[in-house]
């Protein structure tokens, strides 16, 4: 199967896990940070630099305040696992599948973002700490933590 196709697979199964705790675990929130504290863009509620990931993540989620951006961030980090997961099993190059994966992960988030969000993806100031985020907003999205689903 080659990326593309395997990329048009995935999304469907994506959004429909995404589904699954939307229907059994009936999110309510869409997030649990007190977004008001975060004055200015891409600095802690003191003004400076986020210095950790810890300190940094509650801000992450209050980028992310509506469930279509939570969405395409949970569509585009679930393509990317599972197509590491199909490349490792079919032995596929992994240096091709990371740089596509990225990209399509990246496409499906800043589109949020630009589109939906209407805010400057943090990547931009915090790349490793972003990319952090995005696994654990999808285990938190995958644990029913927040809406991804808008009624």
């Amino acid at each position: 199967m080659n990326k593309l196709n395997f990329l048009l697979f995935s999304t469907v199964a994506c959004l429909a896990v995404s589904m699954i705790p939307h229907h059994f675990l009936k999110p309510i929130e869409h997030t649990k940070t007190d977004c008001s504290k975060y004055s200015q863009p891409s600095l802690d509620e003191n003004g400076k630099p986020f210095q950790s990931f810890a300190s940094f993540y509650p801000y992450y989620v209050c980028e992310h305040l509506k469930p279509g951006t939570k969405l395409f961030h949970f569509v585009g980090t679930g393509n990317l696992i599972l197509l590491m997961t199909y490349t490792v099993i079919s032995g596929q190059s992994l240096a091709a599948s990371i740089v596509f994966g990225t990209i399509q992960a990246y496409g499906f988030a800043w589109f949020s973002h630009f589109m939906i969000e209407q805010n400057k993806p943090a990547t931009f100031n915090y790349p490793f700490f972003s990319f952090l985020g995005d696994f654990k907003m999808f285990s938190e999205g995958l644990q029913g933590e927040y809406v991804l689903w808008q009624n």
